[in-house]
C-alpha cells in the first residue's frame, strides 16, 4: 500500500509543475492588469482636474451673476 519511491518523486513533480503552471498564469493576467491600473489612474485624474476647473469657471460666472 506505501508508493514506490519513485511514484512519489514523479507525484512531487507533478505538483511543483502544475504550481509553476498556475504562477506563470498568475503573472501573465496579473501583470498587463497593472499597467491597465496606472493607465487608467492617470487618465481618471487628468479627467477630475479637468472637470474641477470647468466647474470653478462655473461658479465664478453664476457668482458674478448675482
Amino acid at each position: 500500500s506505501t508508493p514506490k519511491p519513485s511514484s512519489a518523486a514523479s507525484d512531487v513533480y507533478k505538483r511543483q509543475s502544475q504550481a509553476l503552471v498556475t504562477t506563470m498564469l498568475g503573472l501573465i493576467v496579473a501583470i498587463p492588469l497593472v499597467f491597465l491600473h496606472s493607465i487608467l489612474t492617470s487618465w481618471s485624474t487628468s479627467l477630475i482636474e479637468i472637470l474641477e476647473e470647468q466647474s470653478a469657471g462655473l461658479i465664478a460666472k453664476n457668482a458674478g451673476k448675482s
